[in-house]
């Protein structure tokens, strides 16, 4: 028998069952807005022996929507200022990254950017609005502020949900978790995959980088940052490589603009490869007489180096249909004659280059480098036909790494949409499960 249907009137449910009721989230549960002790930084806020965890975040997009731990945990003083949950509770992200749900199996604070439910009607349960929430599509159109998605205590508590009886929730609720743990796992082994892949890529450019491709004698160098080197190579500081070093200037944002240039910042350059990754991509119209332009316009065969935040990201610029500068955060760098530039990108890439950028890395919690922390890193420098073969055979190697992690990810974006569909499916009762029964894991 068709299960009988009917309007909701709400776009992201669309139609429902017609014995589901329409209810505000409010009308089932208070919505209340956690605390964050001031200055979050404070040390005298945090203990590692804390009885509750902090919870940011990072830690919510970690853990699948069942919260098990967190990186950091509040001190006593730190629990006063913040808002203690229980296990068992129910939280969600309401700034930044907004609409993640997460119950949490341990004794959690949660700060200003999450809000929770304390009391949930006798109607409902916390798993399946966690679900709802969960289904991604009940925030379309809340909470705009600028371009940046925000909700409140308010927005949350008038979105408008479906509610089934509380005896088909708790067979929607199994249902959704059987079939979302199968996806999960399938996730799960794509990511082992990735991660073998990355591994693979990471062992394949320090062995080349550091020995070369005809297995050569090495002798040593006496130097700690390179205790060998293939007879016939040199050691060499990247200065000694380069025509010049320079980097960005500040003031770039006054010069925005629809299109134009192309102004290339930390998010083009990537830890994974020396390509340009130009998918989002800012432009700048300049003055005629801006000297910033003239100083820090790209040519082809340029390694650049970003020197704050994610340290050692690494592109080599490519030929380019327009004009293109740096921001500040990128150290441009230019080789010389008789240096391959993506070879040198390459030995820029590479593990033993990223242990020497990283211990010069400095200024506490904004670690960040300078220009003589990128010109004082020992590199192992092959003759310029080696520098050749090396990486065109890096080129090749890398290519196909890099086609099968692609594969990976359509793959896990797939199983992604899936799952979504799925809660999507049952929380708005487009799945049929009404004759169902509980069944056990």
């Amino acid at each position: 028998m068709t299960r009988a249907m009917k309007e909701a009137n709400v776009p992201w449910i669309g139609k429902m069952p017609q014995n589901w009721e329409l209810v505000r989230v409010k009308d089932v549960s208070p919505v209340n807005r956690g605390a964050s002790p001031r200055p979050i930084d404070d040390e005298i806020y945090f203990d590692d022996q804390g009885e509750y965890a902090w919870v940011r975040i990072s830690d919510v997009s970690a853990s699948s929507g069942f919260l098990e731990s967190t990186t950091q945990r509040l001190s006593k003083l730190g629990q006063t200022k913040s808002v203690k949950r229980q296990p068992g509770d129910l939280f969600l992200s309401i700034a930044g990254t907004i609409g993640k749900a997460c119950i949490t199996n341990i004794k959690a604070c949660i700060h200003d950017g999450f809000v929770y439910f304390p009391r949930m009607h006798d109607r409902t349960t916390k798993r399946f609005f966690f679900y709802l929430f969960n289904s991604g599509l009940a925030y379309d159109g809340l909470g705009k502020l600028g371009t940046q998605l925000n909700l409140n205590t308010e927005t949350v508590g008038s979105i408008l949900v479906p509610l089934p009886p509380i005896t088909e929730q708790a067979v929607i609720t199994n249902y959704i978790l059987r079939q979302t743990t199968r996806i999960d796992k399938r996730r799960e082994l794509l990511a082992k995959k990735r991660e073998l892949l990355q591994d693979l890529r990471s062992n394949l450019i320090a062995e080349t980088i550091a020995f070369g491709l005809h297995g050569k004698a090495a002798e040593p160098t006496g130097l700690a940052d390179l205790p060998a080197l293939p007879i016939g190579w040199q050691a060499s500081h990247t200065k000694r490589l380069l025509r010049f070093i320079t980097s960005g200037s500040r003031g770039w944002a006054e010069y925005y603009a629809e299109d134009g240039d192309i102004f290339l910042r930390i998010g083009n350059l990537t830890r994974e490869t020396i390509d340009l990754d130009l998918s989002d991509t800012k432009y700048v119209r300049l003055p005629a007489k801006a000297a910033e332009g003239k100083r820090t316009r790209l040519r082809p065969g340029d390694l650049l180096v970003s020197i704050t935040a994610d340290l050692g990201s690494i592109a080599v610029v490519p030929v380019l249909e327009k004009a293109a500068y740096v921001s500040q955060h990128i150290a441009l760098c230019r080789p010389k004659e008789g240096v391959h530039p993506r070879w040198l990108g390459y030995a820029m890439l590479s593990p033993q280059t990223k242990r020497q950028l990283m211990s010069s890395g400095y200024g506490g919690t904004k670690i960040q480098l300078s220009l003589d922390d990128v010109r004082k890193v020992w590199l192992a420098v092959p003759p310029l036909d080696e520098q050749l073969e090396i990486a065109n055979y890096l080129d090749q190697r890398l290519s196909k790494i890099a086609r099968q992690i692609a594969l990976i990810d359509q793959l896990d974006e797939l199983l992604k949409q899936q799952r979504k569909a799925i809660i999507h499916e049952a929380v708005t009762g487009k799945i049929d499960l009404s004759d169902h029964k509980i069944t056990a894991m």
